[in-house]
């Protein structure tokens, strides 16, 4: 959060990827995608335990949604 809009200072976000009954998925591969001309990987992978980081570079300020 408040990063630097350099294009090279990045916020990490932190996800957890469950299915609908709370159990982590692990391995699972992630489409990703970021507004407001934030830069993030297009795919990423879980880790055994569901989670996974995902990194967000922007040379525009403001805020990004990231789905």
């Amino acid at each position: 959060d408040n990063a630097v809009a350099d294009g090279a200072t990045a916020n990490t976000l932190q996800v957890k990827v469950t299915d609908a009954f709370g159990n982590a998925l692990g391995g699972q591969t992630v489409s990703v995608t970021a507004g407001n001309g934030a830069t993030v990987a297009p795919t990423v992978i879980t880790e055994p335990d569901g989670t996974v980081e995902i990194s967000v570079t922007s040379q525009t300020a403001g805020a990004s949604t990231v789905t």
